[in-house]
């Protein structure tokens, strides 16, 4: 493409200023029009053999190069070091198996139950809870556990025992398709960018190709200056609307249930909600006597909904019920750490 444009600049700074009165510039502009061709061709055949190769993403991902053979993660919470290990970490069938450690490095033999919740969190495909089956030596095991969808997903994971606290903690990680090719993620606003460029670009070329025909004073310049507004006008438009865009609330709670998160909730579950919920969350509260409609069993009513509709219900409140709005005394990420708290609630 350099080489086209340095002949286009030649052809129009030197040869068609001299094409009136040096026979050279003829001669000149015919060798350099057969140059262009030639030039032209060759990119051509050359894009149409880069077309035909291999992306080279593709090809690696099939061969196994730059793929993770099974993620690990670790935390710690109520005195319990835990790892959780995903094989092969991909879409398809895959192990979950968590291994349980106390703080001098021993197992945690007398888990009496080792609960998993596997997520996708770029939509709402409805999750179970599974406990874990004891293999020994402190760890505990999930086979054939189905990602089905390349993306985002979470497992959170909840440790119980009969001399301690539960356990807490989420781990979130990505999936690919293995052998498939690996997938680019390209944002809404980077695309809209990209877009309004290639708009501003195009119609300040038809401006400037405007102004030499004659701008409005032409029909052909009237064409290309309205067409060069139109494209001005679009790409102020898309950079506009993405400077004016807000991100909206999530449809999944993007603070991952951990143990810190639901102490959080709890403590801000004590001070706004348990006066009328209750201690368990059963609409028992000291205030929730006479309370028309009574106050709903979060029980029974919390895995009914999505994360989104919990956090609107906490944020805006119930039409029609005693409960209130928290929009205007929560920070968002405080009602986010309320409804990891509410979720634990059985």
């Amino acid at each position: 493409m350099g080489a086209l444009l340095l002949i286009a600049a030649l052809n129009l700074v030197w040869v068609r200023p001299r094409l009136s009165g040096d026979g050279r510039a003829a001669y000149w502009l015919r060798r350099l029009v057969v140059a262009e061709v030639i030039v032209a061709a060759l990119v051509l055949l050359s894009v149409g053999f880069l077309t035909s190769l291999e992306p080279a993403r593709q090809a690696a991902s099939r061969m196994g190069i730059g793929v993770e053979d099974g993620l690990t993660f670790t935390d710690t919470a109520e005195g319990a070091d835990m790892t959780l290990e995903v094989t092969p970490g991909q879409v398809g069938l895959n192990t979950i198996k968590v291994t349980l450690r106390d703080n001098f490095g021993s197992p945690i033999t007398n888990a009496t139950d080792v609960r998993m919740r596997l997520s996708y969190l770029d939509a709402d495909l409805g999750e179970t809870a599974v406990s874990a089956i004891p293999t020994g030596d402190g760890e505990f095991t999930l086979t054939d556990q189905t990602i089905g969808i390349a993306g985002a997903w979470e497992v959170a994971l909840v440790v119980q025992r009969p001399d301690a606290f539960d356990a807490r903690t989420a781990f979130r990680f990505e999936t690919s398709g293995g052998g498939e090719a690996s997938s680019i993620a390209l944002s809404k606003d980077t695309a809209y960018i990209l877009l309004g460029a290639i708009f501003g670009i195009l119609g300040m070329m038809f401006l400037v190709s405007a102004l030499r025909f004659g701008g409005f004073q032409t029909r052909a310049g009237a064409a290309a200056m309205s067409l060069g507004v139109l494209g001005v006008i679009g790409a102020a438009a898309l950079l506009a609307g993405i400077l004016g865009s807000e991100e909206g609330v999530p449809e999944r709670n993007p603070i991952p249930p951990t143990s810190e998160s639901v102490a959080d909730g709890l403590s801000l579950y004590t001070t706004h909600c348990q006066l009328c919920h209750g201690t368990g969350g059963l609409g028992d509260g000291p205030a929730s006597a006479g309370m028309n409609p009574p106050v709903a069993d979060l029980v029974v009513h919390v895995p009914l909904h999505p994360d989104r509709a919990l956090f609107d219900f906490i944020h805006d409140g119930i039409q029609g019920a005693a409960m209130p709005a928290l929009g205007e005394t929560l920070s968002d990420d405080e009602i986010w750490h309320l409804v990891n708290y509410i979720r634990t609630l059985e």
